[in-house]
């Protein structure tokens, strides 16, 4: 399966606490409804415009890169653009702003049944990169900025492309671009 998403396609969904607002990209299963009905995994785009509380999802891990703004303070700790920050979902989860509003790219998964992980990646114009996808069940492409063609579909800032099925991807960086690999693997596969 290869299911390409358009930032502007986004649907945009009230956080579980209401205290702000995501951009579902992907849920497994794909029947559920956030909040409302139990699910394994969502991938999504949170903005964050002040300082909050993320909403609590016990059982849960997360995953957050910030791909746009200066960074947030979480629970103390200084989570800088860029770089994936990983964190549980149980207990009280605060931040604030560094400066500006930020947007992030998190993942929220139950770690008892499946392995995660997020990699910024950078390319240079005209580069291609290929990836091994052995037992992966599902990979996200998450593209930050420049123009990126795989498998013939070119995805721009915010942009995501969700891959399954496959043993071997190839990324073309048409321009110089940043993107963020996302994979997500049962621990029964």
């Amino acid at each position: 399966m290869v299911k390409l998403t358009k930032y502007s396609e986004m649907i945009k969904l009230p956080w579980k606490n209401g205290l702000g607002i995501s951009s579902e990209i992907a849920i497994h299963p794909a029947t559920a409804k956030f909040p409302a009905d139990d699910f394994h995994w969502r991938l999504s785009c949170a903005e964050v415009s002040s300082a909050n509380t993320f909403s609590e999802f016990l059982s849960f891990d997360r995953i957050l890169t910030i791909w746009k703004g200066d960074g947030l303070i979480v629970n103390g700790i200084k989570v800088s653009p860029l770089i994936p920050y990983y964190f549980s979902g149980s207990g009280t989860t605060s931040c604030e702003l560094i400066k500006t509003e930020v947007i992030d790219l998190g993942l929220i998964y139950r770690s008892e049944l499946y392995a995660a992980k997020m990699e910024v990646e950078q390319a240079d114009a005209n580069k291609k990169t290929s990836y091994k996808l052995k037992n992966i069940d599902s990979y996200f492409i998450f593209c930050i900025d420049g123009l990126l063609n795989v498998h013939g579909l070119f995805l721009q800032s915010g942009d995501t492309l969700q891959l399954s099925g496959l043993s071997e991807i190839e990324i073309f960086a048409a321009s110089k671009s940043t993107y963020i690999l996302v994979s997500i693997e049962g621990k029964g596969s």
